[in-house]
């Protein structure tokens, strides 16, 4: 049976099918974890819990920031746009994730700002992924802001370990 989250804020009120998206973003994850031989990660009900609670943190503070949360790995996504819907289609936070890919060194591995989401949605190391959505109405200009936030485990981007953890893809 699906959860629904709705959030009501100013006169917005937003549903979101969780479910959903957490199957959209482990189908996301597990196809480009795919081109590079890695394992596939499967789906955590606790680092759901644990994301969803987060976006909405978010969400409510207005503060685009890593929760901060030990030995667990963590990647965000922030969208804005006219209607709710223009920011979370399925799989959307993974494919922006993702396109970091063409900022990454394969020849010299290791940590970098531009590709640390990319290295931990294809982590090897990484078995276990949950995400949360959270969504709203800005009332200063009229726009939606949305919130997705991916939680891994265990954590990447261990530095000295990103040569044998980020395989580069057999294509991309």
């Amino acid at each position: 049976m699906p959860f629904f989250v709705g959030l009501s804020l100013s006169d917005a009120a937003v549903a979101l099918d969780i479910t959903a998206l957490n199957k959209a973003e482990l189908a996301k994850h597990n196809q480009y974890r795919s081109l590079s031989g890695v394992p596939l990660v499967t789906y955590s009900a606790n680092l759901a819990v644990n994301a969803q609670k987060h976006a909405e943190l978010m969400l409510k503070t207005n503060k685009f920031q890593h929760s901060g949360t030990a030995n667990m790995g963590e990647n965000l996504y922030s969208c804005t746009g006219s209607h709710h819907s223009a920011c979370s289609l399925p799989g959307a936070a993974t494919e922006a994730w993702y396109s970091e890919i063409k900022e990454y060194n394969f020849t010299e591995p290791g940590f970098n700002l531009q590709t640390g989401h990319y290295t931990q949605v294809v982590w090897k190391g990484t078995t276990m992924i949950g995400c949360g959505y959270a969504t709203g109405h800005k009332s200063e200009d009229n726009s939606f802001i949305s919130y997705v936030v991916c939680n891994y485990s265990p954590p990447g981007n261990y530095l000295d370990f990103f040569g044998s953890n980020v395989i580069k893809p057999t294509k991309f």
